[in-house]
């Protein structure tokens, strides 16, 4: 099955607003490229048809605005990235140069507000730019540009109407510069039914769109939990046991990068009064039975339970009751039979113990003492039990159990006579 998620570092974009910078550019006729990034007083009529026209009008004839005269914090926070980021050790003359492209993108994923993604890239002459539509954080919207290698903003609400050169654009970025590569894909550990957190190591996770899915086995709700340039973590939970594989595409669907982690049969501890045991759970042939039994397992419902039904030479029966016989705390809703899954209840596995209703397993369950073929699935009219697991570490419990006696006590017509409880439970893989 193969469940994918959609992690972007770039955005569809949309066709801009009415607004046709070009026109406005073209009718300003001898401003020439020093208009965007130079102090310009030339003293220039335009027909103010739009907001944005007034905006540029009132640009043409102002001082060119410094980075730190930015009004807005986020723009600040902007322009700031491109003072004092670049690492000099960072081999970024190597790469390709950073084009506007990228550094639009790039600010609409880092800068969401102040740049809203969608825009299309426009240009004129020598001039690339986004215009962002009016917003509430920038009431004029504003421009994003690149000229001769330089990054300008300009809007009301950000420079006072005067273009803003913010710096060079290839200080932008400036480490984090180059093509995307994936080293490895990490995690510490993947267990059946539990979140399992996977590192992918790298650089330049900002630089391009790409897909993180699951090739290969089963891993639900595959989530991105945080992100930097060299490294993005996700999460999903493993809902099958073997080969899980993880897959990296690119935008054009090709694969980036796979690695492949095993996922082992789940095992709980129990640990009772007299001694633990630890079951190996069977998920690839019972799995609702063992999905069912590992949320009761991580809600910690079954600490503080005792076995309520004790019959020698047949079964051991818990799962719910208290020392005083008093429901431990409120199941969740039933599950569906599984007996028909060739399991068969031998000794030393765990089944879902249920009422005469197939249908009707909820947290109790039952070790078998010795083989008991009559609780086997036979027909759909003889149904049977769901075996799910089997103990592998501490079985001579079960001889243990087996020599205490039992008998009626508060209702209950086979109790043990020598209180077994259950301390907690845990999965341990």
């Amino acid at each position: 099955m193969n469940i994918a998620m959609h992690l972007s570092t770039s955005t569809t974009r949309r066709q801009q607003g009415n607004f046709n910078f070009s026109r406005v550019l073209g009718t300003l006729g001898a401003l020439t490229l020093a208009l965007m990034l130079t102090a310009c007083g030339s003293d220039v009529s335009l027909d103010a048809s739009s907001p944005q026209e007034l905006a540029l009008q009132r640009a043409a004839r102002a001082t060119q605005a410094d980075a730190s005269a930015l009004t807005n914090a986020q723009a600040r926070s902007f322009a700031q990235v491109a003072v004092g980021t670049r690492n000099t050790t960072a081999s970024t003359t190597a790469s390709q140069p950073l084009r506007a492209d990228e550094l639009f993108d790039w600010a609409e994923r880092n800068f969401p507000t102040l740049f809203p993604a969608g825009q299309t890239t426009q240009s004129w002459d020598a001039y690339l730019y986004r215009f962002y539509p009016a917003s509430q954080e920038n009431p004029s919207g504003v421009y994003l540009g690149v000229s001769n290698g330089r990054v300008f903003l300009l809007g009301d609400s950000l420079t006072n109407g005067q273009i803003a050169d913010v710096g060079a654009i290839d200080d932008f970025l400036g480490p984090v510069r180059g093509p995307l590569t994936i080293n490895d894909i990490l995690a510490d550990r993947v267990s059946f039914g539990l979140p399992a957190i996977f590192r992918l190591a790298g650089n330049n996770f900002d630089t391009q769109k790409f897909d993180i899915g699951v090739a290969q086995g089963r891993c639900v709700n595959l989530t991105q939990v945080a992100s930097s340039v060299s490294n993005i973590f996700v999460s999903c939970t493993p809902l099958a046991t073997g080969p899980l594989r993880l897959q990296v595409k690119g935008s054009t669907g090709q694969v980036l990068f796979e690695k492949s982690f095993v996922v082992p049969s789940p095992r709980v501890l129990m640990q009772t009064n007299l001694g633990a045991l630890t079951m190996e759970l069977l998920p690839e042939a019972a799995p609702i039975s063992v999905i069912n039994f590992l949320s009761y397992v991580h809600a910690s419902f079954y600490n503080g339970t005792v076995f309520h039904r004790l019959e020698q030479n047949f079964v051991l029966q818990g799962g719910l009751y208290n020392a005083k016989l008093q429901p431990r705390g409120t199941p969740g809703d039933p599950i569906s039979l599984e007996s028909s899954n060739g399991l068969k209840n031998l000794k030393g596995t765990i089944a879902m113990a249920r009422t005469t209703e197939p249908n009707s397993a909820t947290s109790q369950f039952y070790f078998n003492l010795q083989d008991n073929p009559g609780l086997d699935f036979v027909s759909n009219a003889n149904p049977g039990y769901a075996v799910f697991g089997r103990i592998i570490e501490g079985a001579f419990l079960l001889d243990l159990f087996n020599a205490i006696e039992s008998g009626p006590n508060s209702g209950f017509p086979s109790v043990p006579s020598f209180p077994l409880a259950i301390e907690f439970t845990a999965q341990i893989q």
